[in-house]
């Protein structure tokens, strides 16, 4: 997290558009993370891990610093 604020505090005064794209990235090695960890998302897809984090954003909003400055995995709605 000590890491995640201090690239945020510098990149956000430079390259605010580019630096979403690293935010996006790090949400996705997240998602990749919890989908190697849990059984429950290993049998399923990468969507399903990235759904499963947009849900533990929502319901855990002060997790992780990026999710605080408003860097929030988000999941579109299932059809």
């Amino acid at each position: 997290n000590d890491v995640v604020r201090g690239w945020i505090n510098y990149y956000e005064k430079f390259g605010k558009t580019e630096f979403w794209k690293v935010m996006c990235h790090l949400n996705r090695s997240i998602a990749y993370w919890a989908k190697t960890k849990y059984k429950r998302l290993r049998r399923r897809g990468v969507i399903s891990a990235h759904y499963w984090l947009a849900y533990i954003a929502q319901k855990e909003p002060n997790l992780f610093y990026h999710w605080q400055v408003g860097y929030v995995p988000y999941a579109r709605q299932k059809k």
